[in-house]
């Protein structure tokens, strides 16, 4: 069981490197394990927003990217971090949004599906961000890992981004705006949780 905070006054958003911006957030597994959650919005030289999408859309968040230009791309994280994908979608119906292909069965059921897909037979897919941006597809990269994450490097920034493929533990700035101790989050750095 995991859970996002529900406070919107917990959103840390941060230029990380130049042109990409980190969106955290608390999140926790198991009731009891913070870990936090991220979405990432990087501007392209073209002008446009490729945007990372994991967390919910705040209005806080909206300004931001709003801030940044014009939303070309909306990535889901991997087949089991799209909750908040159609919030995205809705607010930049002009973004094309991508993923593996593997999603589309679950989002058929709310009654929609992503733009582009990414599958086994051509994981390596042009959608116009590559000179920037290059992805990684379970299928070639990481095809033991069972969420089918997909990994994107900005090569401007060397900066790699994906959801479960690697943890930043402790989640110290997503908690930043929290009561959540420092001990709780080093105590849950320290277990090797197998995450």
């Amino acid at each position: 069981m995991a859970a996002l905070s529900e406070d919107i006054d917990d959103v840390v958003i941060r230029e990380v490197a130049q042109d990409v911006w980190s969106i955290s957030r608390p999140f926790t597994i198991w009731k009891f394990v913070p870990v936090g959650g991220h979405s990432v919005a990087i501007k392209l030289k073209s002008g446009h927003v490729w945007l990372f999408a994991w967390t919910p859309l705040t209005d806080l968040t909206r300004s931001k990217i709003a801030e940044l230009g014009e939303v070309k791309y909306i990535i889901a994280p991997n087949p089991f971090h799209y909750y908040f994908l159609k919030s995205y979608r809705d607010a930049f119906p002009d973004a094309l949004v991508i993923e593996v292909d593997v999603l589309n069965t679950k989002l058929a059921v709310a009654g929609w599906q992503l733009d582009a897909v990414i599958t086994a037979e051509a994981p390596m897919t042009s959608f116009g961000f590559e000179d920037e941006i290059e992805h990684w597809t379970y299928s070639g990269f990481f095809s033991g890992h069972k969420n089918r994450d997909m990994a994107y490097y900005h090569k401007a920034s060397k900066t790699v981004i994906s959801a479960d493929l690697l943890a930043n533990l402790p989640p110290s700035e997503q908690y930043v705006r929290t009561r959540t101790t420092e001990f709780h989050i080093y105590i849950v750095a320290q277990l090797n949780l197998g995450l």
